[in-house]
């Protein structure tokens, strides 16, 4: 079974590395393959460690407690947190002025030196699907 799962994730790639069209997308089909493949690998010894755990000890007890607090605890921050904007928050703040004089998928020029700022791309196009497209006259 591992040698059926590392083959077909072979499969996947072995054959992007004789085009030229390299990109990433191809190989995360592969993926879950090799994975799979890793998980069949391992698991002799998860399931001997496993078989080793006293489940009625004071330690896994404790594991167990702080395992729900910590998961509780991160679930609680995240709601907590969901709507505040701490970061980029004057840049924010300048795209919704600008945003309402713009209509939805329009194009905007900015200049040069904006241009690799990624959050600012990604801001305009999850809120009104604008895209950034430096000044050409402005270039040297």
């Amino acid at each position: 079974m591992l040698r059926y799962f590392f083959s077909l994730g072979l499969a996947g790639i072995l054959p992007i590395l004789t085009t030229m069209d390299q990109s990433t997308y191809f190989l995360l089909l592969s993926l879950p393959f090799f994975a799979i493949s890793f998980g069949l690998m391992v698991n002799p010894s998860v399931e001997i460690l496993l078989d080793r755990i006293d489940y009625n000890s004071n330690g896994y007890r404790l594991f167990k407690i702080f395992g729900v607090m910590a998961l509780s605890a991160g679930i609680i921050l995240s709601v907590y947190f969901s709507g505040d904007i701490n970061r980029d928050n004057n840049k924010l703040k300048d795209m919704r002025l600008i945003m309402g004089q713009l209509k939805e998928n329009s194009t905007i020029s900015i200049l040069p030196e904006m241009y690799e700022d990624w959050s600012l791309h990604t801001y305009y196009a999850r809120y009104k699907n604008i895209s950034l497209d430096p000044d050409s006259e402005q270039q040297t």
